[in-house]
This record gives C-alpha cells, structure tokens and sequence, in this order.
C-alpha cells in the first residue's frame, strides 16, 4: 500500500532520539516495545504517536517500566484521568500502558493490571456537531475544482479512513449504471462500498482524469500535477489542507479532520444498518465493540421500530436526493442540476415543459415585432436599409 504520512518519517525518527533522555532501561525496553508493534503491523503514523504516549508515561511513573506494579499504574492512570483530554486520548493511555504489560509481563499481566476502566466515548459525540448531509450540500455549491468536490463528497459517503481513500487507483471505481462500488483496502482487508450520491462528481473527475486509462495508476493527484499531466499522488498534509480550506469558504465552524468525517458518517447510518451491516460498511471486525458507539449517538429510533412491530403506519422519510441521468447523453448529473451538465438537454418533464414554454413565448414576441415592422411603413423601409448594408458589409 502506497504510503500516505512521508511527513511522518522525520517525527518518528525525532521521538526515537528523544529516547536518548529517559532512563537507560526504560529506552532498552520501549525499543524493544516499538519492534513489538510493527511486528504486529502497525504503521509508522501510529508507531509515532505510541512512543509519544509511553516517553510521558515514563515521566508520570518516574522509575524504571519493569518495575511498576499495580498501585503505580493506578496512580498514573488518576494522573491522566484528571488531565484535560478528549475520552478517546485517555482510552488510548489506558489502552498502550495494557498493550505494553502484556508484551513485557506476558503470564505475569494481571500482577500489574488488577482493574478495569471504561471510558464513555458516547459523549465524545454529539449528533449535533457531526458533518451532516446539508453541510455536505453547503460546501460542495462552492467554487471547487473538480478533484476538490469528487474527494470530499466521496470522504464523506463512504465514511472511509484516510488512508484507505488515499491509496485508492483508477480502478477502485466501478461502474453500475447511475451509482458505483468504491473498493477499498484497509485494517480488515478489502471491501465494496456503494455510492450514489457522489458519483456524479466522482464520474466527472474520472473522466477528466489524466490517468483516466491507466486503471492501477493513483485516483487523487495533487492539483499542480492535475493540470501538468504529472504522477504525485495527494498525500496526507494536502488532504488536510483541502478539507480545511472548502470548510473555511463554506464558513462551516464545526471539526473537521479527516477522520471526523469517518465520525460523522458513522453517526448517520447507524440509524438505517445493523451492527454487522456496520461493520462490513465501515471495515471493523464483526462484533466490535466500535458500533456501540455510534448506534448510542445516533438515538436510534426504538419509538418507530415498536410501532412497526405493530404494525402502526410511519410516516416515511422524504426519498433522499439522488444522481440525475440525462435521457439523451446518459451522462450523471448532480441531484440539483436542472440541465444536463455535458449535452445541456433539460433533466426532468417539468423542466422541458417550462423551457419550451419560455421558447414559444419567445417565438410568439418575436412574431409580433416582426408584424409590427410590417404594417408600419417606416419601420419596414428602415429594415430594408438595415438587410442592405448587413449584405454587402
């Protein structure tokens, strides 16, 4: 897989040098603890992030790792609970300090580890500051380059890691009439993912694409190189970049990193699948605990589920916009497109119907200024002058 976070390189190899100022054993056994994780197939970017976490670690423990016993990471864990952190930052101390007992300690971890913590990442969540589908729609009606709106549009659908939207090729977009399968390879493995609503940006991208033929060549490139025709991919820091900036031009205040897209849209659809439909959609384990969550910050509807069971009428949700298709090009259109964006015919009956309402309007006034020029003499006389002179110029 393509590697996404270069940038990370150089921090990774500037913690490992900061290693130099802990303690002799606790750097011997944090090395030892770093082999560990890349064995188990972790990436640099989270590699990086863990040895940040156990360098403080060592500081709030103040003495040698292997000499830590219960009361300590009790004390620690007090420490960091206290210590103003999202839930998520917390778990994630809890989760390396138990990653590396069970690494060092092995049949000995329940010396050390003799409680539990749960953390609520529920509150983490609001529904009201996910990226909805409307801010989605206040954005994408921006001034964006084509690139720009096929990758947030399909970040968003999708609900996909980074890096599994990064590494996507040419070829990972499979066509079915009016929608399409994005396929995806992440932690689990590979997965289809359906798409409707951005595939009238995705199909136009791909079809302006400079490698639009070359199916195992990369799907998003930098602009620079869109338009120069070259081969560098977008990576992370650029990614970053045109999310933060479509946010800026749309005045959207809410959070907007790029797995807080993966948040926002796990949020939305755990009130239509179920928690394996969950998993198989967003790439998790079947079982994992991850769905909990955002089943819990979706509200999921209880009231409408009894109802169904007994069989009592709901009201139905208003149909969810979808692509539009012209019936002349076949070419697919943005839900809020009234003519077709590639042969210019209108896209709906009603709209025709109207146009060639405005056209026979229009046809009708200009018969009557032309009989008008008829029946008077003068006016005629002057567009005979006119087609005079338009004929011999």
């Amino acid at each position: 897989m393509r590697e996404i976070y270069p940038h990370m390189k150089k921090t990774y190899e500037n913690r490992l040098k900061k290693l130099d100022t802990l303690r002799p054993r606790n750097k011997e056994l944090i090395l030892g603890f770093k082999e560990h994780l890349f064995a188990k197939g972790n990436k640099i970017v989270r590699v990086s992030k863990l040895l940040a976490e156990m360098m403080h670690l060592c500081e709030l423990f103040d003495k040698d790792l292997d000499k830590v016993d219960n009361s300590d990471v009790e004390r620690v864990m007090a420490e960091i609970n206290q210590m103003d952190y999202s839930e998520y930052t917390k778990k994630d101390y809890w989760r390396v300090i138990k990653q590396f007992c069970h690494w060092h300690l092995k049949a000995d971890y329940s010396k050390v580890i003799q409680f539990q913590i749960q953390y609520d990442l529920n509150k983490e969540i609001k529904r009201e500051a996910i990226i909805t589908e409307e801010d989605m729609e206040k954005v994408l009606k921006l001034q964006l380059s084509i690139r720009d709106k096929a990758f947030l549009s399909t970040l968003h659908e999708t609900g996909a890691r980074i890096e599994e939207i990064l590494t996507m090729n040419v070829g990972s977009i499979q066509k079915e009439n009016n929608i399409a399968k994005v396929k995806l390879r992440g932690k689990t493995g590979e997965r289809d993912v359906l798409v409707v609503s951005c595939v009238p940006h995705l199909f136009k991208y791909l079809s302006e694409h400079p490698f639009k033929d070359e199916p195992k060549k990369h799907l998003w490139v930098k602009e620079s190189s869109y338009y120069n025709n070259c081969k560098e991919p977008l990576g992370y820091i650029g990614a970053v970049n045109l999310i933060k900036n479509a946010f800026e031009k749309a005045n959207l205040k809410k959070q907007c990193n790029p797995h807080f897209f993966r948040h926002s849209r796990a949020t939305i659809l755990a009130t239509h699948l179920t928690e394996v439909q969950m998993c198989l959609y967003f790439g998790w384990q079947i079982g994992s605990q991850q769905v909990a969550t955002y089943v819990h910050a979706s509200g999921r509807d209880v009231d409408g589920a009894i109802k169904e069971y007994y069989g009592i009428k709901l009201n139905k949700e208003e149909v969810r916009k979808q692509p539009k298709v012209c019936s002349s090009c076949n070419t697919v259109n943005e839900d809020g497109n009234v003519f077709c964006s590639q042969c210019g015919s209108p896209l709906s009956v009603k709209t025709f119907m109207k146009n060639q309402e405005i056209v026979n309007t229009q046809i009708d006034e200009t018969m009557k200024f032309f009989m008008k020029i008829v029946k008077n003499h003068e006016l005629m006389a002057k567009f005979e002058e006119f087609k005079t002179k338009f004929s011999t110029s």
